[in-house]
């Protein structure tokens, strides 16, 4: 199974750093919506969102193999959740 490896302490503050940015009083993640209709032949268009510059560098950045968990049980996370149990 393919293993991760773990944040260095500089990537976890590079993530923390987005925290007053993306919790600003006002801020918006959503700068816009796009598409959702439909054209001259008829073909609709599902809408998507345009983000916020900060939230596309927080994605891009949270992406990284680094905070990838290729072992994630769903159903273990679930049971751990319904029981209270802590890490």
């Amino acid at each position: 199974m393919t293993k991760s490896r773990l944040p260095t302490s500089d990537e976890i503050a590079e993530l923390v750093a987005f925290l007053p940015r993306l919790y600003a009083e006002g801020f918006e993640p959503v700068d816009c919506r796009m598409g959702g209709g439909q054209d001259a032949n008829g073909v609709f268009s599902l809408p998507w969102p345009e983000y916020n510059q900060a939230v596309t560098d927080f994605m891009h950045i949270a992406g990284r193999e680094c905070w990838l968990d290729f072992e994630y049980d769903p159903e273990a996370a679930h049971q751990m959740l319904l029981n209270h149990e802590t890490i």
